[in-house]
């Protein structure tokens, strides 16, 4: 008789390896700055897409930006760029459901972004029709109030958050299509990247606005876990805890067919026109 490995430790060990090394350094934290200073605004996920540099993020986490109310990406605990770049985004008073913005990252900007951050290749993005009943998505982002001291400083710390699909009832409920939409259920502990410390979620996860939802992929011929992979299949935009609490993630390919519309690229997507951003 094979015999088994111990899946849940050692996918966790596996997962929480690959979020930290791997997913952390396509996230990033988007402020704006106000009387007291920089302050948390939402997240945003770096990708390439032929030759173009882009942030993915949601629409109302760039609603408002401009030259005079700038958004900052963090580098560093002490420092930060100026976000530039043409964008385009979602029209919220036409539909506040479909919450997505593009920007193509301003070339002047990338030496500074590539010290930090990874730009995400396409063959990493994947079209996830339908979401199976396991805790293998990953939602990595920046919430507001997720801070820690280190080396004597606060510091903004991001969280992974393992979640599994919410039942059809709660599509149902709040309304959402899930041909275009993902909806998770959020429950029982968030890990920190830094240090690895599972504590509860809570209830509001502020912040988090525009970043990715992953899909973990894990390879294991049955005595051992070969390898673990990660795709992106979404942008978070929201979440709802009226009755159920969900995170709510629209799927990729709304934003990447989008991208291929307006920007002139072919790739072998799903060929589906969207005509809202």
């Amino acid at each position: 008789m094979k015999k088994k490995v111990n899946f849940n430790r050692e996918i966790d060990e596996l997962i929480n390896k690959m979020t930290g090394e791997k997913i952390l350094r396509y996230t990033c934290q988007l402020l704006v700055n106000d009387k007291s200073g920089l302050k948390a605004h939402g997240s945003g996920v770096f990708i390439k897409v032929n030759e173009l540099h882009i942030l993915l993020t949601a629409a109302h986490v760039t609603e408002g930006w401009t030259d005079e109310n700038p958004l900052f990406i963090r580098i560093g605990a002490t420092k930060h760029v100026t976000l530039v770049g043409g964008f385009r985004e979602t029209k919220l008073q036409k539909d506040d459901k479909i919450d997505l913005a593009y920007i193509i990252v301003d070339e002047r900007i990338l030496p500074d972004l590539k010290k930090a951050y990874l730009f995400l290749p396409v063959s990493k993005i994947r079209d996830h029709k339908q979401l199976l009943g396991a805790t293998n998505y990953c939602v990595m982002g920046y919430p507001e109030k997720s801070k820690q001291e280190i080396n004597g400083k606060i510091e903004p710390v991001a969280q992974a958050y393992y979640v599994s699909p919410s039942s059809d009832k709660v599509y149902e409920y709040y309304d959402f299509n899930p041909d275009l939409f993902y909806m998770l259920e959020i429950k029982g502990k968030g890990t920190n990247i830094k240090t690895g410390e599972k504590k509860k979620t809570g209830t509001h996860f502020y912040g988090i606005s525009g970043c990715g939802l992953w899909i973990m992929i894990i390879d294991s011929d049955g005595e051992k876990i070969n390898s673990v992979d990660y795709r992106l299949i979404g942008i978070m935009t929201e979440f709802r805890n009226s009755k159920y609490l969900t995170l709510i993630g629209i799927k990729i390919r709304v934003v990447l067919n989008a991208i291929m519309e307006f920007e002139k690229i072919k790739l072998n997507e799903v060929k589906t026109t969207y005509n809202n951003l």
